[in-house]
């Protein structure tokens, strides 16, 4: 690409890191897509005791289905992140994947810690749970410690901006199920406004409690396999689940003039509503 054909508001995204149901990065993202792979599982019993719950005509409190997409729990090095193994178990794993994954898309971006620590380098997190959280204080005084203090959603994209000491904005952004589109898309205005010379742009959802598809199956939209089939006739409903992606982004021509690989080009994104439903 020569710098001339470059469009000044396009963003390209440099770097790429995935943790998803069946493919633990981009690459094996690619495979399960290419192949056609049924990713969804039987729910772990370290989740919630799913058996107790299912029931084929479910009633109040109780699961549609027994499946979901799930993320393998990750081994995490406290020690390398900063954090002695006492916190690193107290601390919502959504913030350990995190951690993990965005160190992943910014070895893939070329991006060296090192020289970002101190930069004005945004983080936007799209999210819309905090289920470690709520699951501690359901226990009352004996979950309401201390600790938790940490796991609030808005540490979310905080404890990334801390670590690598990034100083631009950092933010959660919560629009439901298009949360990380938006999180793009504020990124991407705060890049093309000059606010920011890169971002880190996440989302992240781990399924630990079954209050969402309760409340799913209560409406009629949980979908009775665990399999989400968006388009299709013969799809049944919604099936929570688990990812974490992450991308970094940069103005696409600092991209082109710092011979940066480019993954994708983002040319254009908007954020509307209807305002009726």
């Amino acid at each position: 690409m020569k710098k001339s054909d470059v469009d000044a508001r396009s963003v390209a995204v440099i770097g790429m890191a995935c943790r998803l149901p069946g493919a633990a990065g981009t690459d094996a993202l690619w495979r399960l897509l290419r192949d056609g792979v049924d990713a969804t599982s039987e729910t772990p019993p370290e989740r919630y005791d799913v058996d107790a719950l299912h029931e084929p005509r479910p009633g109040p409190g109780k699961l549609a289905s027994r499946r979901a997409g799930y993320v393998e729990a990750a081994e995490f090095d406290a020690e390398f992140f900063g954090l002695s193994a006492t916190e690193a178990v107290e601390l919502d794993p959504q913030q350990r994947l995190l951690l993990m994954t965005t160190w992943e898309a910014l070895e893939d971006a070329g991006q060296l810690p090192d020289a970002l620590a101190g930069s004005r380098t945004g983080v936007f997190v799209g999210n819309t749970r905090a289920d470690y959280l709520e699951r501690a204080l359901r226990l009352g005084p004996d979950g309401a410690t201390a600790a938790q203090l940490h796991n609030f959603r808005s540490l979310l994209p905080a404890r990334l901006s801390h670590f690598f000491d990034l100083r631009g904005p950092s933010m959660v952004v919560d629009t439901a199920c298009s949360s990380s589109l938006t999180a793009v898309h504020s990124a991407v205005q705060s890049l093309r406004a000059k606010e920011i010379p890169l971002a880190v742009v996440a989302g992240v959802n781990l399924k630990i409690r079954p209050d969402e598809g309760q409340v799913m199956t209560a409406a009629g939209g949980m979908s009775a396999d665990g399999r989400s089939r968006f388009g299709d006739a013969s799809a049944d409903g919604h099936a929570p689940s688990d990812a974490v992606a992450v991308v970094v982004l940069k103005p696409l021509a600092d991209a082109v003039a710092d011979g940066d690989r480019i993954r994708a080009v983002i040319q254009g994104s908007a954020v509307g509503n209807d305002g009726g439903t």
